[in-house]
């Protein structure tokens, strides 16, 4: 009987530190309002939706910052596989999840709450504390844990 030699790809899977970037507060993060500082400045003038990965250690202190996915002016359509790669490829305990809405309304869609609940869940079973999604508007920020989405 003849037998066919398969050839596979052997692979090795690396994180890569593009740039650092400068934060406006401590590396620990203590709450949402912490977070909004920290990031406000990457959505400042933004024209499509930005989606930013924030990944933490034990201790929440930021060991990543991954600008995931850009979208359009109104919507970003991503996969949850895509959020939390940068957050297992950093060694994350917990992450936050915030984007901006350019409209500057950051009244939350049925999307954003869709996939929150989603995102939620998948974080629950990988084990991984998804501990905030965070809506920036114009000099304004919506925390979905806060308002009670992420229970």
């Amino acid at each position: 009987m003849y037998k066919e030699e398969l050839s596979l790809n052997f692979v090795s899977i690396k994180l890569v530190k593009e740039e650092m970037l400068a934060i406006n507060r401590p590396k620990v993060l203590g709450s949402p309002k912490d977070v909004y500082k920290a990031l406000k400045g990457i959505y400042e003038g933004a024209d499509r939706e930005k989606l930013i990965v924030m990944s933490l250690d034990s201790k929440n202190n930021v060991n990543s910052i991954n600008l995931c996915h850009v979208g359009t002016v109104n919507s970003s359509v991503i996969h949850i596989r895509e959020i939390l790669k940068p957050v297992i490829l950093s060694n994350g305990v917990s992450f936050i999840v915030a984007h901006n809405h350019p409209s500057g309304d950051i009244e939350p869609s049925k999307e954003d709450l869709a996939v929150t609940k989603r995102l939620k869940q998948l974080a629950d079973i990988f084990g991984i504390r998804f501990l905030d999604h965070l809506i920036i508007g114009d000099d304004s920020f919506l925390s979905l844990n806060d308002k009670g989405y992420m229970r």
